[in-house]
């Protein structure tokens, strides 16, 4: 239940979009915002350690337990119901996104650059849904990829297979290459 994707997936339906198939238009909605809700989200729903672990606080989210993915008490910490999917967005949503997509950014950074000091490895292997946030990758290619040789982000399915497919891609195109596998999907928990 400890998911940067899965925390970007709640923001997806609150902002009245699909799960799994809307994160993008959030991604796409956050540079209309600004990130107002940022503090809100570090203080009420992750818990973010200097290594990039993380958790989340399972009680603003109904993922594990029911039907939806947020609950009251996620409307209560953004003042109100999720956006339905027919309404107008407002400047509300974007902000939103604009707040999510900071925090996402700073895990990420701090979760590669944490596991590249930890391994000493120069390449770097993005895999999952949270890999597709081509923003956050822009983020990493220009604040930690500047010593590493690569930068590779696999799978054109956002699901937990990618990871295994592209771990077996970098040793058959890139063989002998030390690459760093991270999924950004499950990360290491506090």
């Amino acid at each position: 239940p400890h998911s940067m994707g899965l925390l970007y997936s709640a923001f997806t339906y609150y902002t009245g979009f699909k799960v799994n198939s809307g994160e993008y238009k959030v991604m796409g909605l956050a540079p209309y915002g600004n990130p107002v809700y940022v503090q809100q989200i570090l203080a009420n729903l992750i818990d973010v350690k200097e290594d990039g672990s993380f958790r989340l606080n399972q009680d603003y989210f109904d993922y594990c337990t029911g039907l939806k993915m947020t609950n009251a008490r996620f409307d209560e910490l953004f003042d109100g119901p999720r956006r339905s999917p027919e309404a107008l967005l407002t400047q509300r949503e974007m902000n939103l996104a604009a707040s999510v997509q900071v925090v996402l950014e700073d895990v990420v950074l701090r979760l590669t650059r944490s596991l590249a000091k930890e391994t000493g490895q120069k390449n770097l292997c993005l895999a999952g849904g949270v890999a597709l946030n081509c923003v956050a990758n822009g983020k990493v290619l220009e604040r930690c990829c500047r010593v590493r040789r690569r930068l590779v982000i696999v799978g054109h399915r956002h699901h937990r297979h990618c990871r295994h497919r592209g771990s077996v891609i970098l040793r058959v195109v890139f063989p002998g290459v030390g690459v760093l596998l991270c999924s950004l999907l499950r990360a290491r928990l506090c």
